[in-house]
């Protein structure tokens, strides 16, 4: 369902259904990780081109961090040292940069993508990839809420923001309860 806003139209879709909206031409613009945009570029029947995420003056651009993490579950001693020197090898600039270029995620690591001995001669390659580069003084921790309820908080914004953008609720309508329950979940 499309939604008019400041004079453009806005669509609420599932992820999935986005991405094909954008890839079949029916929408101009799609705000995805970086990591799509291999495939976003195979897919599309037209050139695709990435920017910086827009902002709104005065507001300075923040863009939360998302991605993925690596953990250490064991309690024996001699696989957390075997884990925690396969991780070393993960983040090493040699295995970022293979990553990089097979995933087209970035590198949590400063220096990578500029040095020519790893990701350099790739992001020279694939222009796609430097307004997300770019971007990066601008990343903030992602937002969640504190707490054992933060799921659960997370889904009700989440629920709240859909019964609103498919027209189901108007904000009015689907706000106040909201509040009352993520308060709620927060005080627990």
């Amino acid at each position: 369902m499309g939604h008019r806003r400041h004079g453009f139209i806005q669509l609420h879709a599932t992820q999935q259904e986005g991405q094909q909206a954008f890839l079949n031409g029916k929408v101009g613009m799609i705000v995805q990780t970086i990591g799509l945009q291999k495939y976003l570029a195979s897919s599309a029947k037209f050139k695709v081109l990435t920017a910086p995420f827009p902002t709104f003056e005065p507001k300075l651009r923040r863009i939360p961090a998302g991605g993925n993490a690596l953990f250490i579950f064991t309690k024996d001693p001699e696989q957390q040292k075997a884990a925690w020197e396969f991780i070393k090898y993960l983040e090493s600039p040699e295995a970022l940069t293979i990553w990089t270029q097979n995933t087209g995620y970035l590198p949590p690591r400063q220096g990578v993508t500029t040095d020519p001995r790893y990701l350099k001669p790739f992001m020279d390659q694939n222009p796609l990839m430097k307004p997300a580069v770019d971007q990066l003084p601008d990343m903030v921790a992602w937002p969640s809420f504190p707490g054992s309820n933060s799921l659960q908080i997370e889904q009700l914004r989440i629920d709240a923001t859909n019964a609103i953008l498919g027209g189901r609720q108007s904000p009015e309508e689907a706000l106040p309860g909201t509040v009352a329950k993520i308060n709620n979940l927060l005080g627990q």
